[in-house]
């Protein structure tokens, strides 16, 4: 009766393994077959004279992670609440970026609460899933007016909305920086006071141009109202850039003279065909020591 109870066991144990690994085989080819799921982002940066971009960033969920993905079509369109028009297209970039120029901000009408509404959309494929954002910016400007005091280099900066009654942007971050090649390099932070004010000083030695010109921006980063503002300017501030000077060809630098490096050249060429000449010769002697031995005869 035992032996019979334990055969019993393993029979109705064996179906319930084989419907389990079955169920586990079909999810994980529906994974396979489901597209990956995506993650996309919009910013709109305002700056003078009415130009403006947009960017999108897109990530995928690759195992277990969201990642940036490149070489995907987004499309950016505006909208004024009642229909969406297709305003432009951009590929992203090897970091999951996409940017869309707007010549001017202006001509894109305004929804009832007097926004400007952008959509970016991507429409998904075989591999990935579709996905959606969307911003509503108002309009916005920045200036900036600079002046030196007392040896001291001064950049005052305000900020203020483009309503119908201008309206100062109190309290909201602005960062000023340098361009570099790899990223910007930031030398003041301050928030705006009440009347959308702020001040920075430039410190000493910070390199510019060949002629000394310093490349400034001006930045408003992810506000709820008004998106990202930036502004550009240059000023005389820099430490100018040392030029290369091609030193002459003279003993006492690198380059050295012509008819030297003639000079050198032409002794290594006889130096080494001296050795050449010995070697020959020393094979030559050895080729006659051979033939010398195998002609005398045996004894």
């Amino acid at each position: 009766m035992k032996l019979t109870s334990q055969k019993a066991t393993k029979i109705n144990i064996l179906p319930i393994l084989l419907g389990f690994l079955f169920c586990l085989l079909c999810s994980v080819i529906h994974a396979q077959d489901e597209p990956v799921r995506t993650r996309i982002s919009l910013s709109c940066t305002q700056m003078p004279e009415s130009r403006a971009y947009l960017q999108a960033r897109i990530l995928a969920r690759v195992e277990g992670r969201y990642a940036p993905q490149a070489n995907l079509e987004l499309s950016f369109y505006h909208s004024d609440e009642v229909t969406e028009t297709l305003i432009g297209k951009a590929s992203t970039n090897r970091k999951g970026i996409a940017v869309f120029q707007l010549d001017s901000i202006d001509k894109y009408s305004l929804a009832e609460d007097s926004t400007i509404i952008f959509t970016v959309l991507y429409e998904g494929s075989d591999s990935y899933a579709e996905s959606d954002d969307e911003i509503s910016i108002r309009r916005a400007n920045i200036e900036v007016s600079t002046s030196s005091e007392d040896s001291e280099k001064i950049v005052s900066v305000s900020a203020y909305s483009l309503a119908e009654n201008p309206t100062p942007i109190a309290d909201v971050e602005i960062i000023l920086s340098v361009p570099r090649m790899y990223s910007d390099l930031n030398i003041g932070e301050d928030y705006t006071d009440e009347d959308g004010q702020a001040e920075f000083i430039i410190p000493d030695g910070i390199p510019g141009d060949k002629e000394g010109n310093l490349e400034l921006k001006v930045r408003i980063i992810d506000t709820d109202e008004y998106g990202d503002l930036e502004l550009n300017f240059k000023e005389p501030w820099g430490i100018p850039k040392p030029q290369v000077v091609e030193a002459n060809r003279e003993l006492w630098t690198p380059n050295a003279p012509l008819w030297m490096v003639i000079t050198f050249g032409f002794l290594m060429i006889v130096a080494w065909s001296n050795f050449g000449i010995v070697i020959r010769q020393l094979l030559k002697l050895r080729k006659l020591g051979k033939q010398e031995m195998e002609s005398q005869p045996l004894k």
